[in-house]
């Protein structure tokens, strides 16, 4: 994963991300002309593929921008966000042990003595988690992790559930469906336009500076 220490590395990072999923998508779709009775391996590998980068992209975009706010906060000392702030605390329930608080508030009471905690406490990078199946649940789920806006989602949740996600794991897992020129075109346009969406909101948030306080 590059390094980013600015916001301007974090921007160029995800558009070089981006770039190089799209050229390859680009590629592929190139090479799909022909009968297409015999492009049936290469429509179904096709779909994989389109999935794969888009659930890629989120989980590097995600990872790129958590990253520049621990960064930020390791090397200006900045006061984080209430969002990021809360998260952080979630960070502490979470090494403390949180079954524990259930019945016993003396590590809660532990706990809170030590918040607010150090200038150099970071967002553990494994709160985001694509799950190898980035359906709308997750991706909500994520979005909320991040303080992103879902709702330019919402319409397209049939789309990811069903259209997507159901047909990729079917193929993955072996099974013989058949994927004809037309659906695989629509699942193109359809996870560009979903990229897309995810790059504007993360960039967004970086050119805001929205994880400040």
């Amino acid at each position: 994963m590059t390094k980013v220490r600015t916001r301007e590395e974090c921007l160029n990072a995800i558009q070089a991300d981006i770039a190089w999923r799209k050229k390859e998508l680009a590629a592929l779709k190139g090479r799909l002309t022909g009968d297409e009775s015999d492009l049936d391996p290469l429509l179904r590998s096709a779909v994989v593929m389109v999935y794969a980068h888009w659930e890629g992209f989120v989980r590097t975009a995600s990872v790129l921008y958590v990253s520049l706010v621990n960064e930020m906060v390791a090397r200006r000392s900045i006061t984080v966000s209430a969002h990021f702030s809360e998260l952080l605390m979630w960070k502490m329930f979470r090494e403390k042990g949180e079954h524990q608080f259930l019945k016993n508030p003396v590590p809660f009471l532990e706990m809170r003595s030590e918040w607010p905690c150090s200038v150099d406490e970071k967002i553990p990078l494994d709160v985001i988690d694509t799950e190898s199946n980035l359906n709308s649940k997750v991706l909500k789920r994520l979005t909320a992790t991040l303080g992103v806006d879902y709702s330019g989602f919402e319409s397209k949740e049939k789309l990811m559930d069903d259209h997507l996600l159901n047909t990729r794991n079917r193929i993955a897992h072996g099974e013989r469906i058949r994927v004809n020129a037309e659906d695989y075109e629509e699942v193109d346009v359809e996870i560009r336009d979903l990229i897309d969406r995810f790059q504007t909101l993360i960039e967004d948030c970086i050119q805001t500076e929205s994880y400040r306080l």
